[in-house]
């Protein structure tokens, strides 16, 4: 019962969103019908949509189905995938969040047909009595800008070391980063 109430949710959304693609999430949480996201999947595909699923998530392939990365996801073999690795705004530091620029997106300047590009997530995660203290609590603005520079210019040289992190005094990339944050 609980599957033909969903088959009917994803109907109804089809109907809402134009996207050729279809987000079924399948991240944190325990999936014990084994044939359920085959269902689901099968079902997305019916509407002519390209599912979506997390990697780590539901393990089920098949070369249109395209994997939205997240934690140390390594890029699948074969299928497309977006990266959403180091793009998140609910766990640094407000000082910090520029230093995104430093972090090359899907892991290459440019697509190979495969990267398909990049996704900012913002999960405030945190319990706050006014959600509009939400930027206080998530660098959400900074990160953005420096997101959107690196996904449009793209990074010279990808410094996964500097996630998160201010380089330090004297460091190479020090001006740029002092340079994005005078401009945020």
């Amino acid at each position: 019962e609980g599957v033909a109430v969903l088959k009917s949710e994803i109907d109804d959304w089809v109907r809402l969103f134009p996207s050729s693609y279809f987000h079924l999430g399948s991240d944190e949480v325990a999936i014990r019908m084994r044939d359920f996201l085959p269902q689901m999947v099968g079902h997305v595909r019916g509407h002519g949509k390209v599912p979506v699923l997390w990697r780590p998530g539901g393990g089920i392939g098949g070369p249109d189905v395209v994997y939205q990365l997240w934690a140390k996801a390594a890029p699948p073999k074969g299928n497309p995938y977006l990266d959403s690795r180091y793009v998140y705004t609910n766990h640094m530091d407000p000082s910090e969040a520029p230093s995104q620029m430093f972090v090359q997106l899907a892991g290459r300047p440019r697509t190979d047909g495969r990267a398909l590009g990049a996704i900012l997530c913002h999960w405030p995660d945190h319990v706050i009595e006014d959600e509009s203290q939400t930027n206080r609590i998530s660098p959400t603005w900074p990160v953005t800008v420096a997101f959107a520079e690196s996904a449009w210019r793209g990074v010279a040289k990808d410094r996964k070391g500097l996630y998160a992190k201010a380089p330090r005094p004297g460091a190479p990339e020090r001006a740029a980063f002092l340079d994005l944050g005078a401009r945020v």
